[in-house]
């Protein structure tokens, strides 16, 4: 790989970043790298060959995980091929309790979903909005450009379905559930507590597990601007006689 590829690889991930919010610039930039205002500018403008020790500061700052991994794998692979090691801070963002935030939970699930946009956060989230999206963008977890606001890739890496995560995202859901569209196209609500046999148990089981695979095929077959959360919750609850196993 040429120094010109390198140098315009590095050129296109800063303008990449500058473009992610509104507020960032070169000063900025300086700041948490602390690379000299100068040197920047002329990388930006793919006027100047970085030097490793350059290059690192930069993409630990204005990379994702993922883009800091196939920027090193190509460009210094000796370096690359060695990666996840001491990783970027974005590979230590904890998803899961940003999650367990409503303001948070609002912004990276319609972020993750489709675009969004500060209008529409504000919707929701009210006057704390812009506070909970500059913290995120900080974070590498979400992007801005042009006014409309996407999760970033390492977001997306790290969205794993946890319980812990998952348990946050049903107390936040149930928290903000509006109870004047029950009734209504895409909003439910309901419980079943009974004594029943081990069969019924398995049965029950399987019909709900059989449901949310049907909602996740739905949910990729048919993509939209409609940003839905439904969510399935089953326990067994007290002593039971006859412990339940894995079928």
């Amino acid at each position: 790989m040429s120094t010109a590829e390198m140098l315009n690889d590095l050129s296109d991930l800063m303008q990449l970043w500058l473009e992610g919010h509104h507020s960032r610039n070169l000063s900025i930039l300086e700041q948490k790298c602390g690379t000299p205002y100068s040197t920047l500018k002329r990388i930006l403008q793919r006027e100047r060959k970085p030097t490793l020790e350059t290059v690192l500061n930069i993409l630990n700052t204005i990379a994702s995980h993922k883009e800091f991994v196939e920027y090193l794998k190509q460009h210094v692979p000796i370096l690359g091929e060695k990666i996840p090691f001491t990783a970027d801070h974005h590979q230590h963002i904890d998803i899961p309790k940003l999650l367990k935030e409503k303001d948070n939970f609002y912004i990276i699930t319609l972020a993750s979903c489709r675009e969004t946009s500060r209008e529409e956060i504000s919707k929701f989230v009210g006057e704390s909005s812009n506070n909970a999206i500059d913290k995120l963008l900080d974070l590498g977890v979400i992007r801005e450009i042009n006014g409309r606001i996407i999760a970033s890739d390492n977001c997306k890496d790290l969205l794993v379905m946890c319980p812990d995560t998952l348990l946050a995202e049903n107390k936040i859901l149930s928290e903000i559930f509006d109870k004047s569209k029950i009734g209504k196209i895409g909003s439910m609500i309901g419980i079943k507590t009974d004594s029943v046999s081990y069969e019924a148990i398995k049965k029950i089981y399987a019909i709900l597990r059989e449901a949310y695979n049907q909602i996740r095929e739905i949910a990729e077959d048919s993509p939209g601007p409609y940003v839905f959360a439904a969510s399935i919750l089953m326990q067994l609850i007290g002593e039971n006689k006859d412990e339940v196993k894995e079928s």
